[in-house]
């Protein structure tokens, strides 16, 4: 009786062993990416891989996450109201609760008409913030209205609006009886900056709330990144990236 006593524990040490063989990894590859469901937003929080030449292997390197916000049910390119209102309650409530910790915040400006480089660089100084992202809007050679969405080296905007034309020029091809030539077409009309993503302080982000020219600050990067702080999974491992998108769609600057 008393070998068996200590065979059946044996057994289950195995039973298990080979469960963790057969089912463990799979779960550790479904951890490696969740997503989450917050009242009016989603996120996506994935390892980002990267391959390692010397070891020839591929490893995690940071964390990329998505937003998804969410949106109006008669326009899916514009933030629901209710989602706006919880950005602007929430931007205020840190511009007040944030100001001892002097930490930069990651939120999203959106203006309330499109703006030119010096327009949206005044604002910016003003709150001493530094930009990363940037959309502008515009009409392309064909008259269709487009976006342009741009990596930001900060701490302000640099291109103009022509420049910004300009490289975005389109080319259409001209087909002879001798051969096919690309001609170029005329810059881009572009009207303006609609959008911005910064780091700022909460001293920033309160000058930042009472523009008139900002239609509201997006306080969600933020919001994630803070949830992420406090989740025991991922606290420890750094943030590459968080995307949302910009809806510049959603403004009525045509």
């Amino acid at each position: 009786m008393k070998s068996r006593k200590i065979m059946i524990p044996g057994l289950l040490i195995i039973v298990i062993a080979g469960l963790w063989f057969a089912v463990g990894p799979r779960v550790m590859a479904e951890v490696s990416h969740m997503r989450y469901s917050e009242l009016l937003f989603d996120y996506l929080v994935e390892y980002d891989e990267v391959y390692n030449l010397e070891k020839q292997q591929i490893e995690t390197d940071g964390l990329l996450v998505a937003i998804q916000p969410e949106y109006r049910a008669d326009n899916g390119s514009a933030f629901s109201e209710a989602y706006i209102q919880a950005a602007k309650a929430q931007a205020a409530l840190w511009s007040e609760t944030r100001l001892s910790s002097q930490e930069m915040l990651d939120v999203m400006v959106l203006f309330s008409k499109p703006l030119t480089l010096d327009e949206a660089n005044k604002i910016l100084s003003s709150a001493n913030a530094a930009v990363f992202e940037s959309g502008a809007v515009g009409y392309g050679a064909d008259g269709i209205p487009f976006a342009v969405y741009s990596k930001e080296n900060g701490p302000l905007l640099t291109q103009t609006l022509a420049e910004i034309g300009e490289a975005n020029r389109g080319f259409e091809p001209e087909v002879t009886e001798e051969n096919t030539a690309v001609s170029a077409q005329p810059p881009a009309d572009i009207q303006g900056y609609m959008a911005v993503r910064v780091w700022v302080d909460a001293a920033g982000l309160a000058t930042l709330n009472n523009q008139p020219t900002i239609d509201f600050v997006d306080t969600t990067p933020q919001a994630v990144r803070d949830l992420l702080a406090a989740n025991v999974h991922w606290q420890n491992t750094p943030i590459n990236h968080v995307s949302i998108e910009m809806p510049v769609w959603a403004y009525d600057w045509k």
